[in-house]
């Protein structure tokens, strides 16, 4: 009977009961209107019958594994087919055990550990049972090595450990080998006298004169045959006792690294598709990642996250969508082309800005502040030995040019806005207007003729500079920076040797009558056009106060991350048309929807062919994932519940596919290295090693781990787990 604290067996329950019980298959009836009971535990019980009557059909109704029966089966005084799964759990695990005539062990375990897994049980229980089975000195012999007989009798050994009250056994002795029947029999009559009811199905007549009660399955009936005394029976019977619904600790962990480490050979040879594959998905994923995303952050990865840029002629997509339905040809906010000194110190008043500075975008001169040129030309024969194996891409008569060129913004905010990305080695920028030079790497290699390049920074070097004032000189520079070219992943054939920032507002030629005149004619190719620049041309004054300073750039900086938000609206009402370049902007702004549709693209392109690749690894496991299914089928008989077995499955899968992820991951960066980035798709790689790159695959690799985990979940359903039971 049940209570709200589980299963009781009393000592008035009867154990075993069948009302009526009948059992078809098709059109042939097994077991036919059967009736009989058992409530005398401590005592064995044996079944005979002729092969194919129907006795381990009965076995594996009494064990809870077939339900598909007429009738009244009772287990403990509680009809069978009302208790619920993990109510069958428990009982195999404390109440009910089963040797199967196949012995169902874990054939790459040892005895010892066949054993030791079957329950919380004490090492001294455990020796205590293969002594008395003539195991203990095969303990630590794997079942796969080991005879019939013996197999036989580690089952029996394992069924006999925690004394649960019924022990069913399909065939005991029919493989004993140098063990006699009588051996056997009287360990389990040794037993059965602590109080285990022992039901034996058999061919083996000679287990009959150990038996208590013997029955015969004939023509789909049960007789029973021979009993001993009836009061002889009631006086082993045992005292009352409650069977607590209490979880027997299982060993998850344990099992699993050990049918894991057992499983080595099979489990690496499984791993070397799956590995490869997961090489192609690593080097494939961070290359449509470079080739996509990559390129288009990059062009925010010059701004740090306390800087905003904007310019007079970068408007947003609202305000360009307006402009063109209105007909208005124009690229300005329609009252400035550059920025005014009065724009300057309205910015430059808001609180809690740091630097404005305004330039000129996108200039930058092929000169240094005074007009000097330079340009150098390195060809394949003078490249030092050491630089030939990875610039052998000029060796055909190409060259690489090395050339002065001016850094686009101040220095003093030239590490917040880096328009280049310029990553430096050693040193620092060059100052503004001064003879300071930052050079790339491979200029350095050059001049040094060694790999040690570190050693010129603060160096000076004479430099063969042409001017229109001068015509051709020799000029000292003083070498401050180095940069890093990342020639090795993708080469140019042109770096540039950077100079400080030049100022190059022009003004005087901007504010020329010509520039005035080249406006008003721009603005008027038709009315709308001419209405909305009206402010700007209407005359020279006005074009003159639209001009500003002739920076049409301005880059503004902010003291603190946290006043960032504050002064970003701030200055949305101050230039509400102009698009805005930030951090921010890049997934909040009017680039966020192509940014948006770029990450979308590659987290739903890189999840369904991870997806595939799940199926994939699933169809090439799927004989493994099958075995495994047989094993957990021997685990279910033991009381393991599925969701123990689930645990099983999903510690198994994340330790194997983290080893994999581990080993193409490594496998992955070696490819990279060797072949790869050396050659001219090198670029697409570099972020092969960030963590950025590597926690992105590490989630599509969770996708494809989970595939494996539900599939393996999903061949453990009770009755697949049952049919591998009674195959």
């Amino acid at each position: 009977m049940k209570s709200e604290y589980g299963l009781f067996f009393r000592k008035e329950d009867i154990m075993l009961k069948f009302s009526n019980l009948t059992k078809t298959f098709g059109d042939k009836t097994i077991l036919n209107n059967v009736s009989f009971q058992i409530n005398n535990p401590a005592h064995l019980h044996v079944l005979t019958g002729e092969s194919g009557s129907g006795k381990t059909t009965l076995l594996n109704i009494m064990f809870g594994l077939d339900h598909d029966y007429q009738g009244k089966y009772e287990l403990f005084g509680v009809d069978s087919k009302t208790y619920k799964n993990k109510n069958w759990d428990h009982l195999r695990t404390e109440n009910i055990k089963m040797v199967f005539q196949d012995f169902k062990l874990f054939d790459q375990l040892t005895i010892y550990e066949n054993l030791y897994l079957s329950g919380d049980f004490e090492d001294e229980e455990i020796y205590s049972i293969l002594e008395s089975m003539d195991l203990l000195s095969l303990k630590n012999e794997y079942v796969k090595n080991i005879s019939g007989g013996q197999k036989q009798r580690v089952a029996i050994g394992r069924a006999v450990l925690g004394s649960p009250k019924i022990i069913l056994l399909d065939e005991p002795t029919g493989n004993l080998d140098g063990m006699t029947t009588d051996k056997i029999m009287e360990y389990i009559i040794k037993i059965k006298n602590k109080g285990i009811l022992f039901f034996i199905i058999t061919h083996d007549h000679s287990i009959l004169e150990y038996a208590d009660v013997i029955y015969k399955l004939e023509n789909g009936k049960i007789y029973e045959t021979y009993q001993k005394n009836e009061n002889e029976l009631l006086e082993n019977s045992p005292n009352p006792e409650k069977v607590k619904n209490i979880k027997t600790k299982k060993h998850i962990v344990t099992y699993t690294f050990l049918s894991m480490f057992r499983k080595k050979k099979r489990l690496f040879l499984l791993g070397v598709p799956i590995i490869i594959i997961l090489i192609a998905f690593i080097l494939s994923f961070t290359a449509f990642q470079s080739a996509s995303l990559d390129s288009f952050t990059s062009f925010f990865a010059g701004v740090d996250d306390k800087t905003i840029v904007f310019n007079t002629q970068s408007l947003t997509s609202e305000v360009e969508d307006e402009l063109r339905n209105n007909n208005i040809l124009a690229s300005n906010d329609g009252k400035r082309i550059g920025f005014s000194n009065a724009d300057i110190n309205e910015v430059a008043s808001i609180e809690n800005i740091d630097n404005v500075e305004v330039v000129v975008e996108g200039v930058q001169s092929q000169f240094d502040y005074e007009g000097n040129r330079f340009e150098y030309r390195l060809d394949y024969e003078n490249i030092p030995t050491f630089l030939k194996k990875d610039l052998d891409q000029i060796r055909n008569g190409e060259s690489i040019i090395f050339s002065l060129t001016s850094q686009n913004v101040p220095l003093s905010v030239i590490r917040n806005y880096n328009f280049n990305n310029i990553s430096i080695i050693s040193g620092e920028f060059p100052s503004d207007n001064s003879k300071e030079i930052l050079i790339p790497d491979l200029y350095a290699f050059t001049i040094s003729e060694t790999e040690d390049i570190t050693n010129l920074v603060n160096t000076t070097i004479d430099l063969d500079v042409t001017s229109e004032e001068k015509g051709m000189d020799t000029e000292k520079y003083k070498i401050v920076g180095i940069y890093d070219t990342k020639y090795k992943q993708a080469l140019s054939t042109s770096y540039p040797i950077y100079v400080g920032y030049i100022d190059q507002s022009n003004l005087q030629d901007k504010l020329s009558e010509d520039a005035y005149q080249f406006h008003a004619q721009s603005y008027k190719v038709n009315k709308a056009t001419e209405e909305y620049t009206e402010n700007i041309v209407k005359d020279y004054e006005h074009f003159e106060q639209a001009m500003g300073t002739g920076f049409d750039q301005m880059i503004v900086v902010v003291n603190d991350e946290e006043n960032f938000d504050s002064v970003y609206k701030e200055l949305k009402g101050i230039f509400p048309k102009y698009q805005f370049t930030s951090q921010y902007d890049l997934k909040n702004g009017d680039l966020s929807g192509i940014y948006h549709l770029l990450v979308r693209n590659l987290v739903v392109g890189s999840t369904i062919i991870a997806a595939i690749i799940g199926v994939v690894v699933v169809f090439l496991n799927k004989g493994y994932i099958y075995d495994r299914t047989k094993e957990f089928a021997v685990l279910f008989c033991q009381g393991f519940s599925k969701n123990d077995i689930a645990k099983i499955i999903s510690l198994e899968n994340g330790i194997i596919f983290t080893i994999y992820f581990f080993i193409a991951y490594l496998l992955a960066v070696v490819t990279n290295m060797l072949f790869i980035s050396n050659s001219k798709y090198g670029y697409l790689f570099v972020n092969l090693l960030t963590l950025k790159n590597i926690l992105s695959l590490a989630l599509l690799v969770v996708i494809i781990l989970l595939f494996s985990i539900f599939w393996g979940i999903a061949g453990i359903r009770n009755n697949n787990l049952v049919k591998l039971l009674k195959g």
